[in-house]
């Protein structure tokens, strides 16, 4: 009977150190960095008065302190004048990444909008697929042009 002792004892620390280790390791917390172009693809309604706006894009920064290039899609609904309620989903090469965030955009009188808000991260696909975070948002419309141009700051937990 003692021979089997050593082998079930590393065998039940494997099955118990195992998951601890894996559930540790999905839970890493690190930084979101990233700037994207967004440029109108559908507009209904009479934004940014009401309607919506459907937004695609090119993203470049920074996920977990590794190089990110991708692309976005962004649903855009105007709730209020400036007011908006925004649903992305941002593409990588290893997965993509789902967001909620609410925002404003106050004119200039040089003609430019200047946007901002906040989000969080709600799951994703690929190695994104339970994640979780928070961000804030900065960002310009430059007059005469329909691109937005936003870099975008926060937490992405994994």
């Amino acid at each position: 009977m003692r021979k089997w002792q050593p082998p079930m004892v590393a065998a039940l620390a494997v099955a118990v150190v195992a998951p601890t280790l894996a559930g540790a390791a999905s839970h890493r917390k690190c930084p979101l960095d990233l700037t994207a172009l967004t440029a109108p693809v559908e507009t209904i309604g009479n934004p940014p008065l009401n309607g919506n706006e459907t937004r695609g894009g090119i993203v470049d920064g920074n996920v977990c302190g590794r190089q990110f290039r991708g692309a976005t899609r962004l649903l855009v609904t105007y709730t209020a004048p400036g007011e908006t309620r925004i649903t992305p989903e941002t593409f990588g090469p290893l997965g993509s990444f789902d967001e909620q965030a609410t925002g404003r955009g106050v004119p200039q009188p040089d003609g430019s909008t200047v946007v901002n808000g906040s989000g969080e991260i709600t799951g994703g696909t690929g190695v994104y697929k339970r994640a979780t975070g928070s961000f804030t948002f900065t960002g310009i419309r430059p007059a005469n042009s329909h691109v937005n141009i936003v870099h975008l700051i926060g937490t992405l937990e994994l």
